[in-house]
């Protein structure tokens, strides 16, 4: 009772006006990221956790041998592929979180939108939230090579592992057998050997996601990604705003005073 009547009408009156903290997970979202990024490189190379066992006593040495070591590279690819899909998906969840902190170091206005309608867009309404397209061509390449990860394997494979553009579906063509419903940019779809992706894949996304790493911690929201990498959490009001421009010419000092001020608020230690 006193939840609906009370509490619920206080709350939507601070989520209109602004007047709300996100709690920070970026580092919580990012070791996840790294757990699946790191496995994947571990089985790349032939290290992972699936191991190859071989039940062929009567085949000769010459066979044996040659079937463990494809069974090995299949075993290898399989497995960097599960880690590889887990990665993508692991990071793009880390990036829906970084830019919902970075709106609060944007021309946030809660009179024109609010934090909840923001966090409910897809990561690329977000994205251009953020960032004008149409002005900036370095966002719009970089968003650009984000949207062909998202398309090739996040969306794909997070939808049952049907992709929009149908290359997941095939057609009979008599005398030639099957062949993808969609032909154009056979590169881009998910037309695949054994697994979608192999360890020239994997190194080319980790070089995507790395890209846009160093390039969004450098450039417009620089001072929000210190920010978030500091685990500080994300304040929406008009005071902890205006506090955050007014010092922006020092921010650096800034972050870590806050930093270390709340260290002490949670160690106790006053």
């Amino acid at each position: 009772m006193v939840e609906k009547k009370v509490l619920e009408p206080i709350s939507k009156e601070q989520v209109s006006a602004g007047d709300v903290v996100i709690g920070n997970q970026y580092h919580r979202l990012r070791e996840a990221y790294r757990y699946f990024r790191d496995g994947a490189e571990i089985a790349f190379r032939g290290d992972g956790r699936v191991e190859v066992q071989t039940d062929a006593d009567d085949a000769s040495h010459i066979l044996v041998e040659a079937f463990a070591a494809w069974r090995r590279q299949a075993n290898a690819d399989s497995e960097g592929w599960w880690n590889t899909f887990a990665m993508i998906m692991a990071y793009f969840s880390l990036l829906e979180h970084t830019l919902v902190g970075c709106l609060a170091f944007a021309d946030f206005d809660p009179e024109k939108e609010t934090v909840t309608a923001f966090i409910g867009l897809n990561w690329g309404d977000k994205f251009k939230r953020l960032f004008d397209l149409n002005a900036d061509l370095v966002a719009q390449k970089k968003y650009e090579a984000l949207r062909d990860l998202a398309e090739t394997y996040r969306n794909t494979y997070g939808h049952g592992g049907f992709d929009k553009r149908g290359a997941t579906v095939h057609f009979h063509v008599p005398g030639i057998g099957v062949i993808p419903a969609t032909l154009s940019k056979v590169s881009k779809t998910p037309h695949f050997g054994l697994v979608p992706a192999v360890v020239e894949d994997y190194n080319r996304i980790c070089a995507v996601l790395d890209d846009f790493d160093s390039w969004i911690a450098a450039g417009t929201y620089r001072n929000a990604i210190m920010w978030i990498e500091h685990g500080m959490d994300y304040a929406f009001d008009a005071e902890a705003r205006a506090e955050v421009a007014a010092n922006a010419h020092a921010f650096d000092a800034y972050v870590e005073a806050m930093s270390y001020r709340r260290d002490r608020a949670m160690n106790m230690d006053w």
